[in-house]
């Protein structure tokens, strides 16, 4: 059955590549309305240019403030949202024994933290609507590849916030892809 999407109101992070832009052109080739988040500008303005109502949000997942601020910016301009997704998410190419610290963190911030904090601020906007916030996932989380440890470690965790959220939020209408 597929899902009508003319009129809706959708925010797509991580949209300055890959899955993310692919949604965005997607959700937008249905006739939804739609913003963009990401936090390579260059790339998210073009994108947004090429959308019918296009709205570019520049923002980086790994910072609150910028998290909240296109959350609101994307509530304003649409006068609420009906989907949120998150796309956003960065994975080296590295064997786990290579990766430091600060790897760790660039990939559990993106991955995860950043997830927690769109949803946090997405939350009471699409509890207001019947709204659904989507989450991709991986299947290196059921099928781990070689030097992709980092990533399906994070997305392992990002299950467990998927799993979460509705307990923290009841009524939040939450899909892991």
């Amino acid at each position: 059955m597929p899902i009508e999407l003319a009129g809706q109101r959708i925010l797509v992070v991580g949209a300055s590549s890959g899955i993310g832009a692919a949604t965005a052109r997607m959700a937008a080739s249905g006739g939804a309305r739609g913003a963009v988040s990401a936090r390579r500008v260059d790339r998210l303005d073009e994108l947004a240019a090429s959308l019918p109502d296009g709205l570019a949000v520049a923002a980086d997942v790994r910072d609150e403030a910028a998290v909240r601020r296109a959350v609101e910016t994307a509530v304003k301009a649409f006068e609420g949202l009906d989907a949120v997704v998150y796309a956003a998410a960065v994975s080296p190419l590295m064997p786990m024994a290579h990766a430091t610290a600060a790897h760790w963190r660039d990939v559990l911030d993106t991955n995860v933290v950043g997830a927690a904090l769109v949803a946090s601020a997405a939350a009471p906007h699409l509890l207001a609507t019947g709204g659904r916030l989507i989450m991709l996932s991986s299947k290196s989380v059921r099928q781990p590849f070689a030097d992709l440890g980092l990533y399906a470690t994070s997305k392992a965790a990002l299950d467990g916030l998927v799993r979460c959220l509705p307990v923290e939020f009841p009524g939040l209408r939450v899909t892991r892809l």
